[in-house]
């Protein structure tokens, strides 16, 4: 999975993930049947690592508090430079890659079906559960984005505050 984050979903050679491996081509293949589905397997591993640091976070905090906590990591911290998985999929990955771009969109879906669930449970429900979820995914996106870029530190936290509060005001 880390290859894979680091090098890309498509663009990651075989070579990179037997080394990452630590095992041979024909290993590699007798174990997954083809890089596709290491691909995959690497997005479901990333998404339900994603879920269960969600739910945590969730099941730690208040709504906003949570919702911030979750922005100013990634805004921060950006994953040692690589962003988000599924969000670099998005990007990276074309209609000649169908299989894998809709695991990728999948994924997100789950994260957002999570986020959905979160919203309306909270004990200050968002009027709008689905704007709620995609607001907070695109949040993610722009404040790793600044990250990457560069940007000084305390303003990307600073921005990742602006949109906790826009996204928990949902």
């Amino acid at each position: 999975m880390h290859a894979l984050w680091r090098g890309g979903l498509g663009a990651t050679s075989v070579d990179a993930l037997q080394s990452a491996i630590g095992i041979g081509r024909s290993s590699l293949y007798n174990a997954f049947n083809s890089k596709a589905e290491l691909v995959l397997l690497a997005i479901d591993r990333y998404v339900t690592q994603a879920l269960e640091a969600l739910e945590s976070t969730f099941a730690e905090q208040g709504l906003a508090a949570a919702v911030e906590l979750v922005l100013v990591d990634a805004a921060t911290s950006n994953a040692e430079g690589r962003g988000c998985l599924l969000l670099n999929g998005l990007s990276e990955l074309h209609e000649a890659d169908a299989d894998m771009l809709q695991a990728v969109r999948c994924g997100l879906d789950r994260i957002a079906q999570l986020l959905v669930r979160k919203a309306e449970a909270s004990a200050n429900p968002v009027r709008d559960p689905a704007a709620f979820a995609a607001k907070f995914i695109a949040s993610i996106a722009g404040v790793r984005s600044l990250q990457r870029a560069g940007l000084p530190a305390e303003l990307t936290r600073r921005v990742a505050r602006d949109f906790a509060a826009l996204v928990a005001s949902s």
